[in-house]
């Protein structure tokens, strides 16, 4: 079982990215270094974090981290799966909200009238919406950019 992980303000992309691939993170926006270590600590988390003097502390603090460098979201995802040996899950669109985490659920077209807009209702076939934060998601040419994305991770990961 991977480890819980907690992220810092500077990886905003990347916990959306971990969110699509189905890996749950909880991310920090707005908290002192203090604050995050602390919750990190509290929480048993592992720090995923861009700032190196964060990792420092983390690592006096004996708290477990990754520090990761500013590459792309691709090749931050496939070094946290080297080094903590993530399988990830099947490739889905309907996984977790990249804004809140929440599970994703399959939703049908008819509940969806009104709330978005005609056209799309029209073209798209599946539809998700997130159970925490009710955002609405449909398969359209971001679902082929991330299948793509997941195939680079797989490659860089193994």
């Amino acid at each position: 079982m991977p480890p819980r992980f907690l992220a810092d303000e500077m990886l905003a992309k990347l916990v959306r990215f971990m969110r699509v691939m189905g890996l749950p993170v909880r991310h920090l926006e707005g908290k002192s270094d203090s604050s995050i270590l602390a919750i990190a600590k509290i929480g048993n988390f592992t720090l995923l974090t861009s700032d190196e003097e964060l990792a420092l502390r983390c690592k006096k603090r004996k708290i477990p981290s990754l520090y990761l460098p500013q590459e792309s979201v691709e090749r931050q995802l496939s070094l946290i799966i080297r080094s903590f040996g993530i399988r990830l899950p099947k490739f889905s669109s309907g996984t977790l909200c990249p804004a809140c985490g929440g599970k994703l659920l399959k939703v049908r077209k008819a509940h969806l009238i009104g709330k978005i807009y005609p056209a799309v209702l029209e073209r798209r076939r599946l539809f998700w919406r997130c159970g925490k934060c009710r955002h609405i998601y449909w398969s359209g040419t971001h679902y082929i950019r991330l299948r793509k994305a997941y195939n680079k991770v797989l490659k860089l990961s193994s």
